[in-house]
């Protein structure tokens, strides 16, 4: 993600995400992936399912919450 190859970055966050599933602050990093290739349904649901999983990362995460809930 950093390097900015966001399709890359999806599919390591998808790989994570099946060995542990209940990793909200993965499901968080596959959002903003999401979010920077302006695939807002993607990182919106990602982003909810992060919240599902740990309500506190609204508050953690609280602009890109924001953002997201604004996005659709």
């Amino acid at each position: 993600m950093i390097e900015g190859d966001h399709p890359a970055a999806q599919r390591n966050y998808q790989a994570a995400i099946l060995s542990n599933p209940e990793d909200a602050e993965i499901w968080v990093n596959l959002a903003k992936s999401y979010k920077a290739e302006n695939n807002m349904k993607k990182a919106k649901e990602s982003f909810a399912r992060a919240q599902k999983l740990d309500a506190s990362i609204r508050n953690k995460y609280k602009a890109l919450a924001m953002e997201l809930l604004n996005a659709l």
